[in-house]
């Protein structure tokens, strides 16, 4: 009996790791859900990266909440050391944490006028994607105008 007859020919190397981390706070617990997943084409730490940034943009992260270690972190989230690191020097450097040598890293203490002009920022970003595909299809500034004055008045 050949053994290899029972080894499939094609595996499916599509994986994806779901990970929801717990972070304690000032009495409080915030909820922390990070999707590290193979299939996306973007680096784990960008991914990483990216959904700190939106905990704390969303304000689920509030200021000075202290983050998970780097070693702790890694280990729950099966990933390597060095790839939290640099999600987290990333972080630091656009301005979002800061780290206390021996103590650890916290959600920095933005100013709310800040957090409001990255918000902004983000959202005018996706507001041009949308304004080129209206364009891509023809829809006129008078038409997409109309449109959004009706819309915004929906809101109010």
């Amino acid at each position: 009996m050949v053994l290899d007859s029972f080894i499939p020919r094609f595996v499916d190397m599509k994986i994806q790791r779901v990970y929801t981390v717990h972070i304690r706070y000032e009495q409080l617990e915030a909820l922390m859900k990070i999707i590290l997943s193979n299939n996306e084409k973007i680096p784990f730490y960008e991914q990483l990266e990216i959904q700190i940034r939106n905990n704390i943009l969303d304000g689920r992260l509030k200021k000075e909440s202290k983050l998970p270690s780097i070693r702790s972190f890694a280990r729950e989230l099966g990933i390597s050391v060095v790839t939290v690191k640099r999600a987290y020097d990333n972080l630091e450097s656009e301005g979002y944490i800061h780290t206390v040598g021996g103590k650890g890293s916290y959600v920095a203490g933005q100013g709310l006028a800040r957090l409001k002009e990255k918000k902004i920022q983000l959202a005018e970003e996706q507001l041009q994607l949308v304004l080129n595909e209206m364009q891509k299809l023809g829809v006129t500034k008078q038409s997409l105008l109309l449109t959004i004055s009706l819309l915004w008045e929906e809101g109010e």
